[in-house]
Order: structure tokens, then sequence, then C-alpha cells
């Protein structure tokens, strides 16, 4: 064998032999698959509503613990922040909000229909609750799709407020700057609508605030003529015809 050939084959030999005196790399881990959180059970869910309706927070902490969790939807939309409203079913509204918030709710979260929770928190006449959401980033100034079971856009709080007989929930909102004479996307005011459910307090409050009592809505009335109507709706029944007959007069005089 020629000189230049075996110099190349012996090199050949070492460099395959030190290769192989060398340790072998480790193998590469495999990438971890990123494994999809299964949803909490029903069972698991109705147990957390529950606890939050006898104000059980320990418990709710613990079936949190378990995997429950606070900003799972119905099949309206409708999370826990926007179900904890309702004053009749739980004991202490204010107390759960509070506990939703420490367990990381979302508290503008809005239902199918549209409503966040201080919408909510408007239609069951809570100040309390308006305050909480008012000072976690709520909108006061949105409008609202209408009450759930009869949904027409362009209501504002002020007009949720008004479909019902507290007139406190009313001033608190004129005192936070909402527009007193807004109108819904047919052209009724938060004056229109506490005059046709027949709401004196509500409707001197929004009077004693400038509302205008010549707006026609859309059933082309003004306030004056929904209370008439009232008057007339309720002729045999004195204690509902005196609520629209006071409406009258403070109508009247306003003018």
């Amino acid at each position: 064998m020629r000189p230049v050939l075996l110099s190349a084959v012996v090199g050949s030999l070492l460099l395959c032999r030190c290769a192989a005196d060398e340790p072998a790399a480790p193998p590469a881990k495999p990438t971890p698959r990123s494994i999809p959180k299964s949803p909490p059970s029903r069972d698991l869910q109705l147990e957390l509503d529950n606890a939050l309706k006898r104000g059980d927070f320990v418990e709710a902490a613990r079936l949190i613990e378990q995997g429950a969790d606070v900003n799972v939807a119905d099949d309206d939309g409708q999370r826990l922040i926007h179900a904890i409203c309702n004053p009749h079913v739980y004991r202490d509204v204010l107390a759960a909000a509070r506990f939703l918030k420490k367990q990381g709710a979302d508290l503008t979260a809005k239902s199918k229909d549209g409503w966040p929770p201080i919408a909510d928190a408007t239609w069951w006449s809570r100040i309390d609750l308006m305050e909480f959401f008012a000072k976690n980033g709520a909108d006061l100034t949105a409008t609202q799709p209408g009450p759930i079971h009869r949904p027409r856009p362009g209501y504002t709080l002020l007009h949720i407020a008004a479909l019902h007989s507290d007139p406190a929930p009313v001033q608190w909102l004129l005192k936070k700057g909402l527009e007193v004479d807004a109108k819904t996307s047919r052209g009724d005011t938060p004056l229109l609508f506490a005059a046709h459910k027949g709401f004196p307090k509500v409707v001197r409050v929004l009077l004693q605030d400038g509302a205008d009592a010549t707006v026609v809505g859309y059933e082309k009335k003004t306030a004056r003529q929904f209370a008439l109507g009232g008057i007339e709706r309720w002729k045999n029944d004195a204690v509902n015809r005196v609520r629209f007959e006071e409406i009258v007069s403070l109508l009247d005089a306003d003018r």
C-alpha cells in the first residue's frame, strides 16, 4: 500500500475510535403535550351554586379547589356573577359578588342577551351591587338589549331602573351622569316607562332632574297619556288607580 493511502486509512480509523470513545448525546426529551382542562361536572357546579345561595363561602372555596369554575356559563350565557344579583335566591349578594371577584370571576361578562352583571344588579334595584360593579370596571353608559323577556335594543341602565318602583337606583344613576331623556331604539324614555308602569316616586325623581314630559314614544303617547290610560285601566281598583292619578298631578304641575 502506498504511504499516502496508508496514512488516510490510519487517520480514518483513529477518527472512528475517537468518536466511539466520546459519550453519546442524551436522547432529546419529548415535548410535553398540553392536556386541555376538562370542564367541571354539572354536579360540582350545582354544588357551588347552592353554596353561594346559602352564603357558605368556605364550602364554595373548597368546591373551586376541586375544580368548580366561577366563569362557566349556562345555555343563556349567564354566569354565577349574573345569578347572584337576585336577592330573592342568594342570601348575601354583595358578599357573594366580592367572593367571586377574589376567585377570578369576570365582572363585566355579558350573557347571550348582552346583559352585563350591573344590568342584573339594576334590575333587582341593588345599589350596593351597582356600586360594586361600577368600581370594578362596569360601563354605566353602555346600552343594553332590554329586559330578557322582551329584548329591544337601546335600553340604558336608567331605563331598566325606571321599570321598577324603587326610585333610589334612578337617583343613583342620575347622579352618575346618565342622560335623563335617553331614548331606546324605539324612541322611549325612562319617564315614559315609569308613567306606563305607574311609579309616581320614579316619575317625581325624573321630573326633578329635568325629564321632558312632552316626548312621544313608540306607542305615540306622552307620559301623561300613559298615566290617563292607567287611570282608565284601573278605574275599579282604587289602590292602583291612585298611583296613576298621582302621576297625572305630577305631570300637570311640571307644565
